[in-house]
């Protein structure tokens, strides 16, 4: 069962009970979180026609004096560079607790 092999793999890295259970949340929220955004994001624009597209025309509706960093972000998905990201963020919650 995955529960009891991601709770037993934080265990044997010499987490305490208490980092253990909070690793196990921070991992599992992780990859939660990520699998729905990655369908949600699928099914919602399933129906669109050219979905970068629509990304740049909701860029261009944004002022960049006030949301410029969502302008960023939102071009760095369209510029292809957050493919990564997933490993990139458990990398980070692993590096985390491995210092804890």
């Amino acid at each position: 069962m995955y529960m009891e092999a991601l709770l037993q793999a934080l265990g044997d890295c010499g987490l305490s009970p208490e980092i253990t259970h909070l690793g196990f949340h921070a991992v599992d929220n992780h990859v939660l979180g990520y699998t729905l955004q990655e369908h949600g994001l699928n099914l919602g624009l399933a129906s669109v026609d050219d979905p970068e597209a629509l990304a740049a025309d909701f860029v261009a509706s944004m002022n960049p004096e006030i949301f410029p960093s969502t302008i960023a972000h939102v071009q760095q998905h369209l510029d292809g560079e957050t493919g990564d990201s997933f490993e990139a963020v458990l990398a980070f919650i692993l590096d985390g607790l491995a210092r804890l």
